[in-house]
């Protein structure tokens, strides 16, 4: 491992974005010995150059990109084309706290297990007030929080799961050219809505062959904004979720999961009605998000009809 690239995609959230870079450039790379650098690549808006301008890393100015075109992952693709094949590849979100020896750790995880994996470390979530319990039970864990007890300081996890957080983990970029890099049509920005583009490029990992390590000491902290935890974001994002596994993933199994559950939708919503009491109403509200989701994902509206 010659240089190691940190890539920080950005839209519209300076206040946040100054939070990541100062922990950026307050880690600890001692024992470090490749080259580190990293790019801010900001895509939809226009006010993170001056900010990032003023941050150096390991000796090197931050970099700046700006991409007209409010889409994360071809703005994501942009940011690693020239990047060197054995380049090492980290990727943390514009809304984290990086721990000050979590990248190093990272480095060392890559350094010791090599091209062929992926690295993902925990993420720990923070909120402006402490959200409904209700609304945590049904979050995705980038909003709830992720984490896996290891004894190890980075373990070979694909026995456990194959998929981490995409605000705090990295790759070799070859491998992540070798399965065509990010997909424009996934993610923040793309025309359909659909969400998970780090989920989408670590399912074909995993497909490729490569296995996913997970890294103990690389703690990120996320925040996550009031307007999150509501109930309406929740089941937008449901929404979006299932449409990328109605649109992308059609293996028999996520079928069968799928029609069987419009039965239960059906039924949740009739108790709702019934009882018109709130916890009925949410989990009938949320199971139609889903299953219209996936629906909509494979283009048909018939199944999800009345929800």
């Amino acid at each position: 491992m010659r240089e190691v690239y940190i890539v920080i995609p950005t839209h519209n959230r300076p206040r946040l974005l100054a939070k990541t870079l100062t922990s950026l450039v307050d880690s600890d790379l001692t024992g470090v010995t490749a080259g580190v650098s990293a790019v801010v690549v900001e895509n939809g808006s226009a006010v993170a150059r001056e900010l990032t301008e003023g941050y150096t890393l390991n000796g090197r100015p931050v970099e700046y990109i700006h991409v007209a075109e409010g889409n994360k992952s071809k703005a994501l693709n942009l940011a690693l084309e020239g990047v060197d094949p054995d380049t090492f590849v980290v990727f943390f979100d514009d809304d984290v706290i990086l721990d000050r020896g979590g990248l190093r750790e990272l480095i060392r995880a890559g350094l010791a297990f090599g091209s062929g994996h992926y690295y993902g470390g925990e993420v720990v979530s923070y909120y402006d007030e402490e959200p409904p319990a209700y609304l945590l039970r049904c979050a995705p864990e980038s909003v709830s929080g992720f984490k896996l007890d290891i004894s190890e300081p980075y373990e070979n996890v694909s026995h456990l799961r194959s998929l981490f957080i995409g605000s705090n983990w990295a790759l070799y970029a070859k491998d992540l050219k070798g399965i065509g890099g990010f997909d424009g049509n996934v993610g923040p920005g793309s025309a359909n809505g659909m969400r998970g583009q780090e989920k989408d490029a670590m399912l074909r990992l995993v497909e490729a062959g490569h296995e996913p390590v997970y890294v103990r000491d690389a703690p990120v902290l996320h925040y996550v904004p009031r307007h999150v935890m509501t109930e309406s974001w929740m089941l937008d994002r449901h929404f979006k979720t299932r449409l990328y596994a109605g649109g992308k993933r059609r293996e028999p199994l996520i079928l069968l999961k799928e029609v069987l559950r419009v039965p239960l939708a059906h039924a949740s919503t009739l108790r709702a009605r019934i009882t018109g009491r709130p916890e009925h109403r949410f989990t009938a509200s949320l199971l139609a998000a889903q299953s219209r989701g996936f629906f909509s994902g494979l283009g048909l509206q018939w199944p999800t009809a009345g929800l």
